[in-house]
């Protein structure tokens, strides 16, 4: 009865979960075995990989989560995420003592084992949690979900706001998967308080920017009416990377053969050398970043579009747009009260976004042009920019192009790094720019299909594989 009424809620509310959640259970190996504690209560006796422990207590399992919940209100944060659900109770016990009781608390419960999962549903009801939209289950060894599940919450937060707390014994019985998402909790988080930041910053211009698109907002369709619509057929997504240079002239081969996604920085270096993209991905709410599309003429181009986008962007567009929403308070609001276009993962630059939407169209396979993540050659971005053109209109005689790059490169107030570019060469990048890059190979490793680094240069390496470009099109389209 308790099972099937915590089924029917987490179906209901969360049926993406629900439906890994029965993916996964089909490679779980967990063996799990009901034992009555001494309190009368269910304790869990698990094995896994040969390891045999009692996740809850045998003496006393509710003692045992009231003390466990203490522990945490100990510690300041708003934001808790918890390894492991045993059988239920801490988890519980923190909802009505925490979550219930304090302003803006999240919870996010990652259970490895479907089949703990499972056998907690028989035991205790959770059907208030999974009908609370300030928490999160992830269910199975799926990271790809935690990470959508931090991004449904991670909104407004620091990262030093979200504390950690690991239930009994799941390092020992989990410690590759507890391994896992704790680099995908730091990756997470540290491309969120930039996205924290850049919120911040701007929130009332992008709260400006949405109700001035509201019509195109409306009238356009969205992502989720695209998807898996291109499924098995190539995608090319285009950024504008010093790279780009290298190979960009190539891109002409690929018209009618691929489809060609460009983020905007890119467009007029691509139609500079006669390529037309077939989608031009616009994210930002700035005038200044309007400015790579102003005065451009693009007949057949879609427009892929944040709601914040700049005002100007729609409307040069009109009829050729497509809107998604993504993880800020407003655009939620659309989503889930006025227009469901679907969710797009920013992971905190237009590429990642370009990125997102080629695997929810079911492109394979998906390849990066222009991609650096660098300053390979010491440039900063391929020619024909507008930043690019904006350098040479304020270049004294004798100035050089470079030092232009250089001079911006230093002077942008970034933390400036070092990394090992594709070759094994030492390159310059900024911080934020190395974060992007690391989301960037943690989702091409999350995504079925095939994943192509052309870019020639730059740090994208792992998850991907690298090749020229022309080898690329020979090979794959």
């Amino acid at each position: 009865m308790i099972k099937q009424k915590n089924l029917t809620a987490f179906r209901n509310f969360d049926p993406d979960s629900f439906i890994i959640m029965n993916a996964e259970l089909v490679k779980d190996n967990t063996k799990c075995e009901l034992l009555e504690a001494r309190s009368g209560d269910y304790s869990l006796k698990v094995i896994q990989d040969d390891k045999e422990l009692l996740i809850n207590s045998m003496r006393d399992p509710k003692q045992e989560a009231k003390r466990f919940v203490q522990k945490i209100e100990k510690q300041s944060g708003n934001f808790i995420v918890i390894y492991g659900l045993g059988l239920g109770y801490h988890v519980l016990e923190a909802f009505d003592q925490i979550i219930m009781k304090k302003e803006n608390a999240k919870l996010i419960v990652i259970e490895p084992s479907s089949k703990i999962f499972l056998k907690a549903i028989e035991i205790n009801d959770f059907s208030k949690l999974f009908e609370n939209k300030n928490v999160q289950f992830s269910i199975g060894r799926n990271t790809d979900l935690i990470r959508d599940k931090i991004g449904l919450l991670f909104k407004m937060y620091e990262n030093d706001s979200i504390k950690v707390f690991e239930f009994n014994v799941y390092r020992r019985l989990f410690p590759k998967f507890i391994d896992e998402v704790d680099k995908t909790l730091k990756n997470v988080l540290s491309v969120g308080v930039s996205n924290y930041t850049t919120v911040i910053n701007y929130i009332d211009e992008w709260h400006g920017n949405i109700l001035e698109n509201l019509e195109h907002i409306i009238k356009s369709p969205g992502v989720a009416d695209y998807q898996s619509s291109f499924k098995d057929k190539p995608a090319v997504i285009v950024s504008a990377g010093p790279s780009l240079d290298k190979n960009g002239h190539l891109l002409k081969k690929l018209k009618g053969k691929a489809l060609i996604i460009a983020v905007d920085t890119a467009v007029k270096p691509l139609l500079s050398i006669g390529v037309e993209p077939d989608i031009v991905v616009c994210v930002d709410s700035q005038y200044a970043n309007y400015r790579h599309l102003e005065g451009v003429k693009l007949d057949n181009a879609f427009a892929l579009l944040s709601p914040i986008v700049y005002p100007e962007v729609p409307k040069m567009f009109d009829g050729r747009s497509i809107f998604f929403n993504f993880f800020f308070q407003l655009s939620f609001w659309i989503e889930e009260h006025m227009k469901a276009n679907g969710i797009l993962v920013t992971g905190g630059s237009v590429a990642t976004v370009a990125f997102d939407f080629a695997r929810k169209i079911g492109a394979d396979p998906i390849v990066m042009v222009g991609q650096d993540f660098a300053f390979s050659y010491n440039y900063n971005h391929a020619v024909e920019t507008y930043w690019d053109k904006n350098f040479f209109e304020n270049l004294s005689k004798a100035g050089i192009l470079q030092n232009e790059h250089r001079q911006q490169i230093v002077e942008s107030g970034k933390t400036i790094i070092e990394a090992d570019d594709i070759y094994g060469r030492k390159v310059k990048t900024y911080r934020v720019l190395d974060d992007y890059c690391k989301w960037m190979e943690y989702e091409c490793g999350q995504t079925t299909g095939t994943m192509i680094n052309a870019t020639e240069g730059g740090i994208l390496k792992q998850n991907v594989k690298n090749m020229t470009l022309d080898d690329a099109i020979n090979d794959h389209m």
